[in-house]
């Protein structure tokens, strides 16, 4: 429930600056001539006033201007008013100016229902004096059946100076139906053309054009091993003799179905490709033989294993030993060649291939694979996730075993999916080795049916019945404990008792304490080794026990007052990098004593750390004070992923918090459980009361010299519809007007202006909030309207930018060599700015930086920091 708001400190002052912050001194047009120009726009009716308009339109033509809304945009304005405007239209096409002529020009292009335009493009592209004669005499195309505008055309069509670029006098004889000359000018740039998609482009142009002088290139294309250059011209040489290269409907379909699809998971394709094994094979096998020598093979050797067509071996076979292709289609081959040959000679010929490779290469591929392979494990991977049977995958996979050894096998098996859950089973009945059932262990962990409780008991049966273990088997014993755990397996703590003695290797030992404490062991002596290492000098090992601490529930209230003594010794020190987290589970009374006074002091990731774990507190109040917190620290946190938004931020080392709140992709972009989960009603704006107004200011301070934001504009400063902000939030976007960092370049009517646009956002708010005018400070300390924008670029400009860098360098304090992501932000965020500001402004600016740079002597020190400005300096 929304509460009244109290006046505060924070009001007042926020009052006092609004009274500094409320007299513009940097303005624009008034509010009258906004509203007169308004009236100009939309008035329709009015002819003379619209004449106007589009007069002012015209002479905006050419120059970027981003204060004009997308819809009023000259271009598009006259393009969807250009029969109205004709007449002023095509007078600015003989304008001084080559940027309003070369506007109106495209406004024009295509009007092939007006003879006026003609006319006027006639006496343009016959006066070769003229500034745009080369652009009219291009847009003369659509009019090639006048013939005034031929004869111009066919002079064209020979001017290789005026001219100069084949495709646009490919384009003029296309148009004059001279198809030969048309095919003579775009068929070398198929061999010149780098980029892909240029050559599919001509390839796809010269289909359209339909001469069988293309016909020559087209066919060299279509046996080119870059698959799609292949499909295009088979699509091409059809249009244009479809008796001698017509495609049945089948071979069709395998062309256009073939290719992979954006976003397309491999399961759905691989469902996709086995449906191609349907179609006619007399008509298709030749393509598909094709495509197995392209750079996309994939579909091919799925549609060959379907048919199982041993003919097809020998090249299948070629392919793989030449090693020609990337180590993941390598895999493909692989297991298209195990599944289509079928018997123990091809599994010995691929045993034999992974045996020779050099050693000088550290094992991996040498004359017979590719460096990108890696033997064995690779091998696994083809096997399993072939679409070959379930039993010759296991037949394959026991003869590595037997070559490799058992770890070579378990430990390449993808897990975790129900295709290959029947596999592990029957492995994991026979194995005996501890580091191989450790690992089948955890593929088995990762069962969303949790259907593999005998095979995880079993495992554990093996590991107790050993005297000892060998360090090689210390991660397969942690592994199959931490199964035992997720699986809940009864009795299985008492099996794991033995391995709590100091003899014990540390890993296994913790490992096996949580499943002793949870499944009915030494409950007590567990719980000790797990809190004792919470004090470990080695982080990892902290780490391990606070997880297996949080995972086990306090069974009584004397059990969780200890165990909160315990951990709250560790607050203040260095150890409560993990130790506090363990709270969750046992926070009480004592524990909110502790740590609330920390959500008030300076440190925000001390605060942030607190409120999480707050969030689990028992009591409802405690909760509600933690999640709020959460809430304001969130507002500093929002990103924008492919397929929706969500919060991310870190909370400690190897804790982070996560929460979707828009989701456009469900199945690709699942909620990860969260001990927190900020409710809708703190996620729109929300009453802060005096503490969380201070904190947000810290926050917000905090997280833009610290986190690289992932969005424009932040989530902060949008509007929300139906929810105002209120006046608690006023000195916030005061502090952001006034101070946020964020510096771009705004183009107002062709000019790059320096702006900040986050403050001018916040000042906007604030007027919201106040119904009174507000104000942001520019780049040279001006206050400006927050309705308004710098109208032109600043005196000095690129002084005052590389000043304004520099002083976020020097403020950030970012370490010489950055060791950790916070530190790593705090440089990527400035670079990204510097390089957006450089990428258009250039050199003048990137000079201006080093001048800069050199006055404050800090020149050396950025260049150690890694800038990459400063990096191309030389000593």
């Amino acid at each position: 429930m929304r509460t009244c708001y109290q006046p505060t400190l924070l009001f007042v002052m926020c009052l006092g600056i609004l009274t500094i912050f409320g007299s513009p001194t940097f303005t624009t047009n008034s509010l009258a001539e906004d509203k007169t120009e308004q009236e100009l726009v939309s008035g329709e009716d009015k002819s003379t006033t619209n004449a106007a308009a589009a007069r002012e339109k015209i002479q905006a033509l050419g120059l970027r201007d981003d204060t004009v809304e997308y819809q009023e945009q000259p271009l598009r304005w006259l393009r969807e008013r250009r029969s109205q405007f004709l007449p002023q239209l095509i007078e600015g096409l003989d304008n001084e100016k080559t940027r309003i002529a070369l506007g109106c020009l495209e406004v024009l292009d295509g009007m092939t229902e007006s003879k006026d335009f003609l006319q006027v493009l006639l006496r343009i592209a016959g006066d070769h004096k003229h500034p745009i004669h080369k652009e009219a005499t291009l847009s003369l195309c659509p009019f090639a059946e006048n013939e005034p505008a031929r004869k111009i055309l066919e002079k064209a069509l020979i001017d290789t100076i005026t001219f100069d670029d084949p495709q646009q006098r490919a384009a003029i004889a296309v148009a004059l139906d001279r198809k030969t000359e048309a095919v003579t000018l775009l068929a070398p740039l198929l061999e010149s053309q780098k980029e892909e998609y240029k050559i599919i482009e001509l390839i796809r142009w010269l289909g359209e054009i339909g001469h069988p002088s293309a016909l020559e290139s087209l066919i060299k294309f279509s046996s080119d091993s870059r698959w799609f250059l292949a499909k295009e011209s088979y699509l091409a040489l059809a249009m244009i003799n479809p008796e001698r290269y017509g495609l049945t409907a089948e071979q069709r379909q395998f062309l256009t179905e073939s290719s992979t699809r954006f976003k397309e998971n491999w399961p759905d394709q691989i469902k996709r490709w086995k449906k191609l094994a349907g179609l006619n094979r007399k008509e298709i096998r030749s393509l598909v033989m094709q495509m197995i020598h392209s750079d996309r093979p994939e579909p091919a050797l799925i549609v060959l294993q379907i048919w199982q067509d041993k003919e097809a071996l020998p090249e299948i076979e070629e392919i793989m030993k030449a090693g020609d292709v990337k180590g993941w289609q390598l895999r493909m081959f692989i297991a298209a060649y195990l599944n289509i040959e079928g018997t123990d000679a091809s599994i010995a010929n691929v045993i034999a291939m992974v045996k020779n490779r050099h050693p000088s290469q550290g094992g991996m591929a040498g004359p017979n694979f590719l460096v990108f392979f890696h033997g064995e494990n690779e091998v696994v991977l083809a096997v399993t996730q072939s679409i070959m049977p379930d039993e010759h995958k296991l037949l394959v996979l026991s003869r590595f075993r037997d070559e490799f050894g058992s770890l070579a096998v378990a430990g390449a098996l993808p897990g975790g999916g129900a295709e290959t859950a029947e596999i592990v089973r029957v492995l994991m009945a026979k194995e005996t080795d501890i580091p191989a059932l450790g690992e089948y262990v955890k593929i088995a962990a990762r069962d969303p049916e949790k259907s593999f409780d005998k095979e995880v008991y079993a495992a554990l049966e093996r590991l107790a019945g050993k005297e000892s273990l060998s360090p090689d088997e210390t991660t397969g014993a942690s592994l199959i404990f931490d199964g035992c755990a997720t699986y809940e397996l009864p009795g299985s703590g008492k099996l794991a008792d033995k391995f709590l003695s100091p003899a014990t290797a540390l890993p296994v030992r913790m490992a096996a304490a949580r499943v002793s404490a949870i499944l009915g062991g030494s409950r007590r002596e567990a719980l000790q080794i797990l809190c004792e290492r919470l004090s470990n000098s080695n982080p990892e090992v902290r780490k391990s026990s606070s997880g297996y601490l949080a995972s086990i529930k306090c069974q009584n209230d004397t059990e969780r007052a200890e165990r909160e003594d315990i951990i709250l010794s560790h607050l203040g020190q260095p150890t409560e990098d993990y130790a506090l987290r363990v709270l969750t589970t046992c926070a009480g009374k004592r524990a909110a004593e502790m740590l609330l006074p920390i959500l008030d002091e300076n440190s925000v990731p001390r605060a942030v750390y607190a409120a999480w774990v707050l969030t689990r507190h028992p009591d409802q109040t405690v909760r509600q004070k933690a999640l709020r917190r959460l809430a304001v620290y969130a507002l500093f946190n929002h990103q924008i992923y492919q397929a929706g938004a969500g919060i991310d931020f870190a909370i400690a080392p190897d804790l982070t918090f996560h929460q979707v709140t828009e989701n456009l992709n469900r199945r690709g972009m699942e909620q990860k459980p969260d001990p927190a989960h900020i409710p809708d009603e703190l996620l729109v704006p929300f009453t802060l009361d005096e503490g969380e107004q201070e904190f947000a200011i810290r926050a917000y301070r905090y997280c833009r010299l610290n986190i690289l934001f992932h969005e424009f504009p932040p989530w902060y400063l949008r509007p929300v519809s139906g929810i105002p902000w209120d006046t608690s939030h006023l000195f916030l976007f005061l502090i952001i007007a006034r101070e946020d960092p964020q510096l771009g370049i705004l183009y107002v009517k062709g000019e790059k202006v320096a702006h900040f646009e986050n403050r001018k956002a916040a000042a906007a708010l604030i007027s919201g909030i106040t119904k009174e005018k507000a104000s942001y400070t520019g780049l040279a300390g001006e206050e400006i309207d927050s309705e308004q924008v710098p109208l032109q670029p600043y005196q000095n400009q690129n002084t005052l930018i590389a000043r304004h860098i520099l002083d976020q360098i020097q403020t950030t304090e970012i370490p010489k060599s950055p060791v950790d992501t916070v530190q790593y932000n705090k440089r990527a965020a400035l670079e990204r700015m510097i390089h957006n500001l450089t990428e258009e402004l250039g050199d003048e600016l990137k000079e201006e930086l080093v001048a800069e740079s050199n006055h404050r002597n800090i020149t050396a020190e950025l260049k150690q920091t890694g800038f990459s400005i400063w990096q191309t300096i030389r000593e």
